[in-house]
């Protein structure tokens, strides 16, 4: 079914229509919440209050496929984070002097064993180190809106990606 018709019986509250929409959505929706909390019976329920909020709501909706997976990717996101907020007290260590930050472009995207590697190994990670570097190459958001999302400096998130890179490397062996 196409995801314009989809809305369209969404908006008219069609059973048939909402289960398509869920299931078009609730794997990414549960793998971005999933990536933040590392627990998949939590990460579970904020899927489906992220996909009952925006049903409840799709009356407004004015938008294409990739606007409504970018909505419920930042819905997700925020509802994961004030979960960890509430479960934890996550630390970020403040680095003021640590070197600005140079990215390197890496041709990895075709190397999937190292991909897997990197990810199982990103899971492993302390919570600070794990949440920025998601934020970071999942959803692409410069350490400035990490910061603000985070309610950390912009140079605090810097350094928890600095230092989360680092740590993956020294994991997985220099390689990443």
């Amino acid at each position: 079914m196409p995801f314009e018709l989809i809305i369209a019986q969404c908006k008219k509250l069609q059973p048939q229509a909402q289960m398509a929409f869920y299931g078009m959505f609730y794997e990414q929706v549960f793998q971005r919440s999933y990536a933040l909390l590392k627990d998949a019976e939590h990460a579970e329920e904020i899927m489906q209050d992220t996909m009952l909020k925006i049903l409840q709501n799709i009356g407004s909706f004015r938008g294409d496929k990739n606007s409504m997976q970018k909505l419920l990717n930042k819905i997700a996101i925020n509802q994961s984070i004030d979960a960890l907020r509430k479960k934890k007290n996550i630390v970020f260590i403040e680095d003021e002097a640590f070197p600005e930050i140079i990215e390197e472009e890496q041709d990895i995207e075709n190397d999937e064993k190292l991909i897997e590697t990197a990810l199982q190994h990103l899971n492993t990670l302390p919570d600070g180190y794990r949440m920025v570097m998601t934020l970071r190459i999942f959803e692409e958001m410069p350490f400035d809106e990490i910061g603000k999302k985070l309610n950390i400096t912009a140079s605090t998130a810097r350094s928890q990606y600095v230092r989360g890179v680092q740590k993956l490397r020294d994991e997985i062996g220099g390689v990443w």
